[in-house]
């Protein structure tokens, strides 16, 4: 029960080479059902990437929006 409840983000993230909204999709895991786009920009307004376009590319982002969409997908 506790592993289901604690995330890891490491210093490097690495996202899968794709979008970010594929990303946060991917992350949902099959079967619990993909993250709606509204649910994306919730999340990503919590750690101030309410602005970023879910189409960019996850390895086109800076370090500091990585590692911030790494959070959204560990949440």
């Amino acid at each position: 029960e506790l592993r289901r409840r604690v995330g890891y983000v490491s210093q490097r993230p690495v996202g899968i080479e794709a979008t970010v909204a594929a990303d946060l999709a991917f992350a949902r895991g099959v079967g619990e059902g993909a993250l709606g786009e509204a649910e994306q920009r919730a999340l990503l307004e919590r750690l101030g990437l309410g602005e970023l376009d879910h189409a960019r590319r996850f390895d086109g982002l800076s370090g500091g929006e990585q590692q911030r969409v790494a959070l959204v997908r560990s949440l």
